[in-house]
């Protein structure tokens, strides 16, 4: 079977280190739009309940803050969009019409397109901008849950995705988690 699904997606990312990210008030991150397409494997034997579903999804970010330094100030803004790969193991529980599924799996993603800006704002310096991560990556891997309900041909699922970070650097720990909702039509 094959798939296609719009929908929406809430990223959510914490800082933790010495490092001056951890100490940047930045705004809450808008939700953004997420679309994927893929196959659908239904596994010989299991009655249509097992599957190994494969998706290709675009996905994105932005977070923009301040560092408020007195000296100084930094206006921050990293985002990324993403490329990913899926690949999961899927169980359908038939009631009627109506199938129930969930399915746990992995990611991998690669940035098509990011942004990593460190602006500094002093009135004291020229205008000067530089990375806010000196050490980023181009790639991510996850863990990615999903829970949903398939009527007919159409389906409403949400997708919990736990994220390694996007940064190599020994003094940032970034805890980055993703939430989606997506509606999908099968055929």
């Amino acid at each position: 079977k094959y798939m296609l699904s719009p929908g929406l997606t809430n990223t959510s990312i914490k800082f933790s280190s010495t490092y001056f990210l951890a100490n940047t008030d930045f705004e809450k991150i808008k939700p953004a739009p997420a679309v994927g397409a893929g196959i659908q494997f239904i596994l010989p034997r299991s009655q249509q309940r097992l599957s190994l579903p494969v998706e290709m999804m675009v996905t994105s970010f932005k977070l923009s803050g301040l560092y408020a330094d007195d000296l100084n100030p930094d206006t921050i803004e990293i985002g990324y969009t993403y490329l990913k790969w899926s690949l999961s193991l899927m169980y359908t529980l038939p009631l009627g019409k109506v199938k129930l599924f969930g399915s746990a799996g992995i990611t991998n993603a690669r940035s098509i397109h990011d942004i990593n800006r460190r602006i500094n704002i002093s009135p004291f310096q020229n205008f000067q901008e530089s990375k806010a991560i000196n050490q980023d990556v181009s790639s991510e891997r996850s863990v990615l849950y999903r829970i949903g309900i398939l009527v007919k041909r159409y389906s409403f699922d949400f997708h919990i995705e736990e994220t390694n970070s996007f940064s190599q650097r020994d003094d940032l720990h970034v805890e980055e988690n993703r939430i989606y909702a997506m509606l999908g039509y099968r055929f």
